[in-house]
């Protein structure tokens, strides 16, 4: 068995810091933008409807779904095609704003 003694060099840290300086700074700098939760999910309301369906499609439809439903097929079957087709059910609802 491989025992580890140094995870990464000075310079995967170096990298790594300074990634999450930056993410911090730049989290900071626009998050005085938000005043409330409506301005966090919906952007100020500065966005078209259409924008914002189509981001919240690719949030519940992404590269994951194929690993996810592959996984919910092998363990229940076919009827695991529900949970596909009840993804796909809602999008209606968040393009025209019923939900």
């Amino acid at each position: 068995m491989e025992t580890f003694h140094n995870i990464g060099t000075s310079t995967d840290w170096i990298v790594m810091i300074v990634y999450f300086i930056a993410i911090m700074l730049f989290g900071s700098y626009f998050g005085r933008y938000t005043k409330t939760t409506s301005d966090f999910f919906f952007g100020g309301r500065r966005f078209s409807w259409w924008l914002i369906t189509m981001s919240i499609v690719a949030t519940g439809v992404g590269s994951h779904s194929f690993v996810k439903y592959s996984a919910k097929g092998f363990e229940h079957g076919i009827s695991s095609s529900m949970t596909y087709l009840n993804d796909w059910f809602f999008v209606p609802f968040f393009m025209f704003g019923w939900l």
